[in-house]
């Protein structure tokens, strides 16, 4: 489920993420391209705290097929 900021008032804050790795894309979601970056669809993304790199959240492109 997603939960937007818009939605709770409480949920304004803002975090500093990286992008720590991706997840592929089903058959109808991966890219017609040769390259596997072509067929990631979502982004793991994490929170830095320290030396440690700690996963957050998931985070789709929002783009669609052909814009990828």
């Amino acid at each position: 489920d997603k939960v937007k900021s818009e939605y709770i008032e409480e949920l304004g804050d803002t975090f500093d993420l990286v992008i720590i790795g991706g997840y592929f894309g089903n058959q109808k979601r991966i890219g017609g391209g040769q390259d596997w970056t072509d067929s990631v669809t979502h982004f793991l993304m994490g929170i830095v705290h320290g030396d440690k790199v700690i996963p957050f959240c998931r985070v789709g492109t929002g783009y669609s097929n052909d814009e990828l």
